[in-house]
């Protein structure tokens, strides 16, 4: 599935999502104004990221978990430490990503009529989708945002290249909680051979996946050659 969008709107992970159908465009729009030293390997970007690939319904997240009984009170495990929730109307404010160069806004996006991922916004927004879990609540957040701009700036997740294992990554909330995510996994695929379920569906663990489109601008399709996903687990 492929949808029309206006130019101005160019190369952003996932932007199109079809929830239980495929995943449709986005990164689309071209202009001959774009500055070449910003684009990968000096390509236009346009594109549809992971367009046209079925997304599996996700199977929901095992939660219950039976509990082993102790022989004695001194065998029983150390609890965890409790990890901090956003309070009660507490909204995204923004990311913080040091390595990648990101300290921006948070946005809020969800479906579109067609059921289609809304695009991210501006050159310097950073989009949640409400389809997945809020940061901090346990489960899989995906965040997108542009890699660059028809003006030929580049967009938020530009630097989203530079991030390896290890890096740190931060959620701000407006009552003030910061959630702490650490870079566990990156990867790069093509933009047909992604693992949807993976990258979008829920997870076991509080997860942060930050995606954006990679790779060579093709200009027979409008589209990059890849797509970045990175994965970033809670550790605070």
């Amino acid at each position: 599935m492929v949808s029309t969008v206006p130019t101005r709107w160019l190369c952003a992970a996932l932007m199109m999502l079809t929830l239980g159908a495929v995943l449709g465009a986005g990164c689309r729009g071209t202009s001959s104004t774009r500055n070449p030293d910003l684009v990968a390997n000096s390509t236009v970007p346009s594109a549809g990221p992971l367009a046209g690939v079925a997304i599996p319904t996700p199977a929901p997240v095992e939660t219950s978990v039976s509990t082993p009984v102790a022989s004695a009170p001194e065998a029983a495990a150390p609890q965890a430490p409790q990890l901090a929730v956003p309070g009660a109307g507490a909204q995204l404010v923004r990311l913080v990503v040091p390595k990648a160069k990101v300290n921006h806004r948070l946005v809020t996006k969800g479906l579109t009529a067609r059921r289609e991922m809304e695009d991210p916004g501006g050159k310097d927004d950073v989009a949640w989708y409400d389809f997945s879990t809020l940061p901090g609540l346990g489960s899989n957040a995906v965040l997108s945002g542009h890699v660059d701009w028809f003006t030929g700036e580049r967009g938020v997740f530009w630097f989203l290249r530079d991030l390896k294992e290890g890096d740190d990554a931060e959620i701000v909330y407006s009552d003030g909680l910061v959630v702490k995510y650490r870079v566990t996994r990156v990867a790069v695929y093509g933009t047909n051979d992604a693992p949807v379920a993976e990258i979008t569906g829920p997870t076991t663990g509080d997860i942060l996946t930050m995606i954006t489109c990679d790779g060579v601008f093709q200009r027979a399709s409008g589209d990059y050659t890849q797509r970045r996903v990175v994965w970033a687990e809670r550790v605070a």
